[in-house]
């Protein structure tokens, strides 16, 4: 995110990706607040749910604020919604690189902001840095987290550290995140959607490991988005 005066200055380089699964109705009232706090930000939507739904979808936000509406195109509901980095990566392939931007907002439809994102994100963001909420050493939770010691995890985990050390030369994990509202540079998604990853490796483990060792394997720094109170 940015500074209240770096968000100033950027505002016309800025949009918001609204992502959204089910609950339209609801997901387009939440369009409507994003955009009565930030009417100059641009909002786009992906869609990861039901492909069934997609002609529903379009006739539900035909009249909202979203400038435009794309949908991820894996069939695996599950999967899209472990790897919301993933559909990231194919969304700015194939559409988000023609849309004009610095700064990426990353906002799930299950997050209510009730203010302006100037003040919700009080952290300023360099084109070198990345925010991603509730980001906390690494070393603090690994004894911890479900994602690396629960017994359907362990092995998927230990396999990804095996393949980032090899492909990678990443050693040590630096940190573990919880996200949703991610904010992104667009340099860091040009990067990100170039970076080869083996998706047999990648594909087991959640984006809230993926996103910040792409940010390592990158040369990114991760700051806090200041959203998750600890």
């Amino acid at each position: 995110s940015l500074s209240a005066t770096l968000f100033k200055s950027m505002i016309k380089n800025q949009i918001i990706l609204f992502r959204f699964h089910s609950s339209y109705d609801v997901c387009k009232e939440r369009v409507k607040i994003l955009k009565y706090f930030n009417p100059n930000i641009p909002i786009y939507g992906l869609f990861g749910g039901d492909q069934s739904d997609w002609n529903k979808v379009k006739e539900v936000f035909h009249d909202s604020p979203l400038e435009e509406i794309f949908i991820s195109s894996n069939t695996d509901s599950y999967w899209k919604w472990l790897h919301p980095e993933q559909t990231l990566r194919e969304w700015y392939q194939l559409h988000g690189h023609k849309i004009h931007f610095d700064f990426l907002f990353d906002e799930e439809w299950d997050i209510l902001p009730c203010a302006p994102f100037s003040q919700l994100y009080d952290i300023n963001l360099g084109y070198k840095t990345i925010a991603l909420t509730g980001a906390e050493d690494f070393q603090k939770i690994k004894h911890r987290w479900r994602w690396i010691i629960h017994e359907s995890h362990r092995g998927d985990y230990l396999m990804f550290r095996k393949y980032i050390k090899e492909a990678f030369g990443i050693k040590n994990i630096l940190h573990a995140t919880l996200g949703p509202g991610q904010v992104f540079s667009r340099q860091f998604l040009e990067d990100f959607a170039s970076l080869p990853l083996d998706m047999s490796f990648v594909d087991p483990i959640v984006s809230e490991i993926i996103y910040p060792v792409a940010a390592q394997i990158l040369g990114y720094k991760v700051i806090d988005t200041g959203l998750y109170p600890g």
